[in-house]
């Protein structure tokens, strides 16, 4: 059985950590270790880390300066699996999602699964996307949470360590260079992943910043013009509303 190491970046977390670690040792599949990187807490995050008193759990730490992007490719440095899936600290799993990633990743270098966007205790689930995405689906949606994601050790590395300065929109870029590299990723069409969404999140508060980093993605890697750009920022937008995420963003 493969190991798969699971990173965690924790800054303060001390409201979300306990769940997302219960989701993670409630996992049906077991080969696993746990990879945590604080941007040294000043709450009860590692204290409650601390807590469940298990070897799984590593924990290292790296200054908040060097940014969400260094500190997921330090806990990749940091690892000892041949897998990698990323947890956010604010967000959990469902009790399969290791095993059927497992499963279904044996022919494939990466996959994402269906995830649900969680607020208010109000639910959205995102579901129904192709069974293999493609780069023209990634730029026109947002089909891959960042915490549903399975991939391969080898693959991953050189992809974080390159990109591990960028501050905004990291995850979306390691993605878009990794489908320029292999041209389809595998989606699993299950409800294995839950993004909670809270009023202080780094998801609503830099949603601009998101924006902008994604104009100089597709401007600088993927050599788009100003034309396709704006464009695509259309669709982008049309599918926000479509979609109601402006709920989120309130």
């Amino acid at each position: 059985m493969k190991k798969i190491s699971i990173i965690i970046p924790t800054l303060n977390s001390q409201k979300t950590i306990k769940i997302a670690l219960k989701s993670i040792f409630n996992q049906s599949y077991k080969n696993f270790e746990i990879i945590i990187i604080d941007a040294f807490s000043k709450d009860n995050t590692l204290k409650i880390i601390k807590s469940f008193k298990n070897k799984k759990i590593k924990i290292f730490n790296v200054t908040k300066k060097k940014g969400l992007s260094y500190a997921r490719f330090y806990g990749i440095k940091k690892s000892s699996g041949t897998l990698i899936a990323f947890l956010d600290s604010d967000d959990y799993w469902h009790k399969n999602k290791l095993l059927i990633q497992i499963r279904s990743i044996q022919n494939y270098n990466f996959c994402s699964t269906g995830f649900s966007i969680i607020k208010n205790n109000k639910k959205m689930t995102f579901l129904n996307y192709p069974k293999f995405l493609d780069l023209k689906k990634l730029i026109y949606d947002r089909p891959i949470a960042n915490s549903s994601v399975l991939v391969d050790k080898k693959l991953i590395y050189q992809i974080a360590k390159k990109y591990r300065h960028v501050k905004f929109a990291e995850d979306y870029l390691w993605w878009i260079v990794i489908m320029k590299k292999i041209k389809k990723t595998l989606f699993i069409n299950k409800n294995l992943t839950y993004l909670r969404i809270s009023p202080t999140g780094r998801t609503i508060n830099n949603f601009f910043n998101n924006f902008f980093s994604l104009y100089i993605i597709y401007k600088n890697i993927l050599k788009f013009s100003i034309f396709k750009i704006f464009f695509i920022y259309l669709i982008l937008i049309k599918n926000i509303f479509k979609k109601k995420y402006f709920y989120y963003f309130k």
